[in-house]
C-alpha cells in the first residue's frame, strides 16, 4: 500500500530539489536541506520529492526544512509501507 507524506518548503529550495542545483542557497542552506533529505531517507527510505502544482501561488507558512515561517510550496513524498 502506498501513502503520501506532504511537506511545505520554501520557494528557493524547490531548484536545489527539482534539479540538484544548489547554486541559489546562501551558506548553511545546502547543510539544512542535506540534513533534511537524509532523515528522509533514513525514516522513509525514499527522497523522491515531488513539487505539487507549480501555477499555485506559495503560502506563508512553517517551511519543514528549516522551521522558519516563509512562502512555501508543497512538495509530495510517496511511500511504500
Amino acid at each position: 500500500m502506498k501513502d503520501y507524506l506532504t511537506f511545505n518548503i520554501t520557494c528557493h529550495f524547490g531548484c536545489a530539489i527539482v534539479n540538484n542545483d544548489y547554486s541559489g542557497l546562501i551558506d548553511g542552506e545546502e547543510e539544512q536541506l542535506n540534513r533534511f533529505l537524509d532523515k528522509l531517507k533514513t525514516d522513509y527510505k525514499t527522497t523522491d520529492l515531488i513539487m505539487e502544482a507549480f501555477d499555485d501561488e506559495p503560502q506563508f507558512t512553517r517551511c519543514d526544512v528549516t522551521n522558519l515561517m516563509s512562502d512555501c510550496i508543497k512538495f509530495t513524498l510517496e511511500i511504500s509501507e
